[in-house]
């Protein structure tokens, strides 16, 4: 869905640059050392588990996985500067010490993160390409998931989440295939699954559903 654009939107995403890191590769391999341990809270060594999310949209999801889990650090990446706008306010009056956004598309993960820096990946309900010539695009396509096994720890996740039937059967497929990874949970139709329990929605999950679509998920464990 085209987002409107927001006027003066650099101004605007200024006002916020305490949660914006805009040069993200200069965090490769120090992303923890962004984030306040004493406030967002830590393992048990007090460095917090860091988890990313592909594609934050308006920060739904990742504003409320954040606020659930203070001992995490959470990373939200979206390259729409009207979309991540709207990420940032929801963040602010949220007042969430371990969030913070990227505004920017990643597309090399080892050009952006270190080996095994990573705990989790959350891609929900990424843009499906549905065109062959833009396989490469795809959020799941080999080059991706080469990179996220590159960026998990042992045990890391990486978790999808979808409508879309054909993007989800593509993943499957793509993951399924990997060297690396195992998939341990999947299903066509999240809420009426036993994995649904604690499910956090994102802005398209809620109107996806209302509209009776079934919401695909899979989550699949680095070996």
């Amino acid at each position: 869905m085209r987002q409107r654009n927001i006027k003066d939107i650099e101004y605007k995403l200024a006002e916020h640059d305490r949660l914006l890191i805009t040069e993200p590769a200069e965090k490769r391999g120090v992303w923890r050392q962004s984030f306040d341990h004493g406030q967002a809270g830590g393992s048990a060594n007090g460095i917090p588990r860091l988890y990313l999310e592909l594609g934050c949209g308006k920060g739904r999801f990742i504003c409320e996985t954040a606020a659930r889990d203070p001992a995490g650090a959470y990373i939200g990446v979206e390259g729409q500067q009207s979309v991540m706008y709207r990420a940032l306010v929801n963040a602010e009056e949220r007042e969430l010490p371990n969030l913070l956004f990227c505004p920017c598309y990643i597309r090399e993960m080892d050009m952006y993160f270190a080996e095994s820096e990573l705990l989790g990946i959350y891609l929900n309900f990424s843009d499906p390409w549905p065109k062959a010539r833009h396989e490469k695009r795809r959020l799941t396509a080999p080059g991706y998931l080469a990179g996220y096994l590159h960026a998990l720890e042992a045990g890391g996740f990486l978790r999808v989440k979808t409508d879309n039937d054909d993007f989800f059967a593509y993943s499957r497929t793509g993951i399924e295939a990997m060297p690396g990874f195992e998939i341990v949970e999947c299903t066509d139709d999240l809420h009426r699954s036993a994995y649904g329990r604690g499910n956090v929605m994102t802005e398209y999950e809620h109107k996806f559903l209302n509209i009776g679509r079934r919401i695909k998920y899979l989550f699949a464990r680095r070996r």
